[in-house]
């Protein structure tokens, strides 16, 4: 191997300073980005801060089941509780109007001792204390039947 000579040597030291300052440059602007989206490692957790004031009772809410219908196949209402009137309208279509507004809710239909289905669903803003129920056969024919009705807010 031959010595190099000083300038050789310099020009290759250039080389190598010239390497360092753009990978340097490099993870300057990665570490800068990391910083820009959040990706930092956490330090160490603090200690736990005193429990805070207790705050003040709020306003007593609604049990779920201060909404129920228990709805014969002619329409008409066998009991519940929150319920203005109950209505058939035609083979398998009724309806269950409650004091209040239940359009925010969800409404959830079960029939008595039956194979068929049932759906319940809240016929939109111009109705909004009333559910309405279909019922029908497994072959998707409508049918009468007795059902529960239950809303949940």
């Amino acid at each position: 191997m031959q010595p190099q000579s000083e300038a050789a040597a310099v020009a290759g030291s250039a080389k190598g300073t010239t390497l360092g300052l753009a990978l340097g440059g490099i993870a300057l602007a990665i570490a800068v980005a990391a910083l820009v989206v959040g990706f930092v490692v956490p330090g160490p957790a603090g200690a736990a801060g005193s429990t805070g004031a207790k705050g003040s009772q709020g306003p007593q809410g609604v049990n779920a089941t201060d909404l129920t219908a228990f709805v014969g196949s002619g329409g008409n209402l066998l009991w519940g509780h929150g319920v203005a009137s109950t209505g058939w309208q035609t083979t398998g279509l009724y309806w269950v109007n409650f004091t209040v507004r239940v359009d925010d809710c969800v409404p959830e239909v079960t029939l008595q001792n039956s194979p068929d289905i049932g759906s319940a669903y809240l016929p939109g803003s111009a109705y909004p204390n009333s559910v309405q129920v279909l019922v029908f056969e497994t072959t998707a024919a409508p049918t009468d039947a007795p059902f529960f009705l239950a809303v949940f807010c």
